[in-house]
C-alpha cells in the first residue's frame, strides 16, 4: 500500500496536520501540535515527537486498525481500540479478563441476563406491566447458566412460582431438627412436658423449638 495522506479525518474526528505517512507501517511523523507542515519540531525527545498531533491534543497519535470493530482509526499511540465503546463491546462475556463461565455467582448470573435480555419489565404469569414495580427474572428448571431458562415476573409471581422448589426442614443445610423430631416434640408438649427440657434433647433453644411446636416454623409438618 502507498503512502496516504493523514489530512483526511479519522474515525475519532480529528484531522491531522497534513502529514505524508504509510498506513501499513506504524504511523511517525515529526510535527508537533500546531506546527507547519513541513516543520519539524526543535524538541529532541524521540518519545514526545513521535506520532501524529491533531489539533486540540497533547498526545501523539497513530492511525490503527480498532480490535473490535475492524475500521481505521486516528487513536493515542499504543491504543488498540477506536473508542471506548468498542473497547467495552469487546471485553465481556468470554473475553472479559474476569469471566467465570459456570463458575460464576447468583448475582453474576442474573447480572449476566440483563446485560443480554435487558431488565424484566413484565410478568409472564400474571400479566402485569404497571410501572412502581421491580420485575424479576425468574429461573425456571434450575439451570442458571442458560440465560433462556429464565422468565420476567413480578416479585408476588416469583415468590410463589419458586416457594414448592426451595429446601425446607431438614433439607436445610443449618436445620437442627428433623420432621420427625418437631412431630414427637408437639405430641409430648401437648401431654405436658416442657418446651425447655425437650429443647435440650434436641440441642436447640427453647425458642426455636417452641417457635416449632406452636408452627410459626416447619409449619409443613403436620
Amino acid at each position: 500500500m502507498g503512502a496516504e495522506t493523514a489530512n483526511t479525518t479519522g474515525r475519532s474526528g480529528h484531522p491531522s496536520l497534513g502529514c505524508s505517512i504509510d498506513r501499513s507501517a506504524p504511523a511517525v511523523c515529526y510535527h508537533r501540535r500546531g506546527a507547519r507542515p513541513g516543520e519539524r519540531s526543535s524538541m529532541g525527545d524521540r518519545k514526545a515527537n513521535r506520532g501524529i498531533y491533531p489539533p486540540g491534543s497533547k498526545s501523539p497519535h497513530e492511525w490503527i486498525t480498532c480490535k473490535q470493530c475492524g475500521g481505521r482509526a486516528l487513536a493515542r499511540i499504543g491504543a488498540t481500540f477506536c473508542s471506548r465503546t468498542c473497547r467495552a463491546l469487546y471485553f465481556t462475556g468470554e473475553n472479559h479478563p474476569r469471566w467465570a463461565a459456570e463458575d460464576g455467582g447468583y448475582h453474576a448470573k442474573h447480572e449476566r441476563i440483563k446485560a443480554i435480555r435487558g431488565s424484566a419489565d413484565h410478568c409472564s404469569r400474571c400479566g402485569r406491566s404497571d410501572d412502581g414495580v421491580v420485575y424479576q427474572w425468574a429461573n425456571l428448571t434450575g439451570d442458571y447458566n442458560d440465560i433462556w431458562d429464565f422468565a420476567p415476573m413480578c416479585p408476588a409471581c416469583h415468590g410463589a412460582y419458586d416457594a414448592p422448589q426451595r429446601p425446607r426442614g431438614s433439607a436445610l443445610p443449618i436445620a437442627k431438627l428433623t420432621e420427625r423430631a418437631v412431630a414427637e416434640a408437639r405430641r409430648r408438649f401437648a401431654a405436658g412436658e416442657s418446651a425447655r427440657a425437650m429443647s435440650r434433647e434436641c440441642g436447640v433453644s427453647a425458642v426455636a423449638l417452641r417457635n416449632a411446636i406452636e408452627r410459626r416454623t416447619w409449619k409443613h409438618v403436620a
